[in-house]
């Protein structure tokens, strides 16, 4: 085929994409990354985390004026991991709003901390917290319950973003 016009610039900016950022399969691989350089670390943990792997993000987080995004869930980790939103952030129990078999995705209806809502089709929510201290804000709850949650701590430069979302779409990203 022709590859000229859209597919040249398409692969201009994807092969830009890779050069601005970096993706590890597995999160444990950061351990021998230096973090200092990075402003966003997005996390989706699919393997247990080490503790270096821990002590390491929680250090950026104290060095860093960075965003850790985590997708679900780093806080409850066999083993005792302390993260050092700790005593401030827990997961709460399993809860799921998955798509049932042969069904349309559900609609999950989002509350944000002024009361404004929004509808995300094709929504589930699979984590949800339980807030405390004043270094958290919740930005969204779904039921009455924080799915979406901000900690921030005076003794960390760096902020971490909690997301108990799946398979959200363009209204919620």
């Amino acid at each position: 085929g022709d590859l000229k016009g859209a597919n040249v610039v398409s692969f201009g900016a994807v092969s830009q994409l890779f050069q601005e950022y970096d993706y590890l399969r597995d999160l444990n691989e950061l351990e021998a990354l230096d973090l200092a350089h990075y402003r966003l670390i997005s996390a989706n943990p699919s393997s247990r985390l080490s503790d270096k792997t821990r002590d390491k993000l929680s250090q950026w987080l104290k060095e860093s004026p960075g965003l850790l995004a985590v997708h679900l869930d780093l806080t409850a980790e066999p083993g005792g991991l302390t993260w050092p939103w700790g005593p401030d952030i827990a997961v709460l129990p399993e809860l799921t709003t998955a798509k049932p078999k042969g069904r349309p995705a559900p609609k999950v209806i989002l509350t944000a901390a002024d009361g404004t809502t929004l509808a995300v089709p094709g929504c589930a929510v699979a984590s949800r917290y339980r807030v405390s201290g004043p270094g958290t804000r919740t930005l969204y709850s779904a039921d009455g319950e924080p799915v979406v949650v901000l900690w921030q701590s005076p003794d960390y430069r760096g902020t971490v973003l909690f997301d108990g979302l799946v398979g959200s779409n363009e209204n919620y990203q």
